[in-house]
């Protein structure tokens, strides 16, 4: 998936140190380390959050449509339906 390269993308395009991400999204150093090194898995809600810290936005396309929404604009709500 690579995302820990856009992390470091996202970080180093600022010139801000992982100890600075780390303390603006509230995890340790090695997390943002692990994160950037895919040696561990990251959430979604951090991977946001780094974005946010590092001036970016993570932004969702539709293929078929070319429409891009932000995840503030997305309210779904969700009817799981568990068939047999």
């Amino acid at each position: 998936m690579e995302y820990g390269k856009v992390i470091r993308f996202m970080r180093l395009s600022k010139r801000l140190k992982q100890t600075e991400v780390s303390k603006m999204i509230g995890v340790s150093n090695s997390t943002l380390a692990h994160y950037e090194s895919e040696y561990r898995a990251i959430t979604l809600e951090n991977l946001i959050r780094i974005a946010d810290a590092c001036g970016y936005e993570i932004l969702i396309k539709d293929k078929e449509k070319s429409k891009i929404y932000r995840f503030d604009d997305i309210n779904v709500d969700y009817d799981i339906r568990v068939t047999k």
